[in-house]
């Protein structure tokens, strides 16, 4: 199967339809339901946060840069 031990034994665990059998249509329903629930809708940021941004991406600093400055300023 081309995959490490671990890696199967995680899948059989984590899709398990009861304790002993494992169904691959029931363990791709239950992928597609952890995918939905772990996906975050974009947060609300204000335009003049965004605006900052993109100058100081064209200002050449870094992404570490720039979250430390605007924690800085609140």
């Amino acid at each position: 199967m081309e995959r490490s031990k671990s890696a199967i034994s995680r899948e059989l665990r984590r899709n398990r339809f009861d304790q002993a059998s494992y169904l691959p249509d029931i363990a791709h329903q239950k992928m597609q339901i952890r995918r939905q629930h772990s996906k975050q809708p974009f947060m609300s940021v204000s335009l003049s946060t965004i605006k900052q941004l993109k100058q100081r991406l064209n200002k050449y600093h870094s992404l570490e840069q720039i979250c430390g400055r605007l924690k800085r300023e609140g």
